[in-house]
């Protein structure tokens, strides 16, 4: 399985001193290396190829949660983390505007996830749209493949500025031309009400979620 390409730049980011040097440098943030297998060929020129070249050997396939030899893909599933603590209390400081405590916990999660603490490189946040921006992306990384990133962008993406909600890379939408949901179709995000379920019920019969 792979993952797209703004999602593994996000974590390619994480350490600016390895940016588009692949897998075969050490990064910093272990974040990289839990969710990028090592088999893996990140193309460094990727977006000036082909989309046949991209496609056939831009590999991103996905490590995290790869089971163990007996149980391929089995694992425990988390239900709450202790980083989601962290980052919903981020969250609580955002709501107040206190940009320092937002950056001190995003500081205190990256330094938990590096091998050298001091090597990390921090957001800037200086304004409300920074500060739930900054929040947002570290949820991006740090919950990735964990279900979450839905009701994350549902919930603070307009928080964040966001004028796409959900957005893939110009060469992973090559082929279909679906690039992105913009903020503008924000009824999108809920599906709507099912006939089967308006017809059967005289209550809802003439109602409908926003947009359908």
């Amino acid at each position: 399985m792979e993952r797209g390409r703004v999602l593994y730049n996000q974590f390619d980011r994480l350490d600016p001193s390895a940016t588009g040097q692949g897998i075969s440098v050490q990064r910093n943030d272990y974040r990289y290396s839990v969710n990028v297998r090592s088999e893996s060929t990140p193309m460094p020129n990727y977006a000036s190829v082909s989309y046949d070249n991209f496609k056939a050997n831009d590999k991103l396939y996905i490590g995290k949660f790869p089971g163990s030899t007996q149980n391929v893909l089995q694992n425990d599933i988390p239900i709450f983390r202790y980083a989601d603590v962290l980052l919903s209390k981020a969250e609580a400081y955002a709501m107040r505007s206190d940009y320092p405590a937002v950056l001190a916990i995003i500081q205190e999660l990256r330094e938990a996830r590096s091998e050298d603490p001091s090597a990390i490189v921090l957001p800037t946040i200086n304004n409300d749209e920074s500060a739930w921006k900054a929040i947002l992306e570290e949820r991006q990384v740090e919950f990735a493949f964990e279900g979450h990133r839905y009701l994350d962008v549902k919930r603070i993406g307009d928080k964040a500025g966001l004028v796409d909600y959900f957005v893939r890379d110009p060469q992973d939408c090559t082929f279909y031309e679906a690039c992105s949901l913009p903020a503008t179709d924000k009824h999108k995000l809920t599906l709507p009400i099912s006939r089967l379920e308006t017809q059967a019920n005289p209550v809802i019969r003439d109602q409908q979620n926003p947009g359908y």
